[in-house]
């Protein structure tokens, strides 16, 4: 279902661009990982607001 939309991508521009390039794979791949860091970060100061652990005097408005 989904293999011909990404064979598709695999075979474009950009798919040949990334695997064609040095850097540009480790580039994608630590902003990648950096963005799940800071998402996930987030997720947890929710999550720890909600328990009542963290950001007590900040207020919520």
């Amino acid at each position: 279902m989904l293999l011909p939309y990404f064979q598709a991508i695999e075979s474009g521009p950009i798919g040949a661009t990334i695997r064609d390039s040095l850097w540009l794979f480790p580039f994608v791949e630590a902003f990648h990982l950096l963005a799940l860091a800071v998402i996930g970060g987030a997720v947890l100061l929710v999550d720890f607001r909600l328990l009542g652990l963290g950001l007590k005097r900040q207020p919520v408005a």
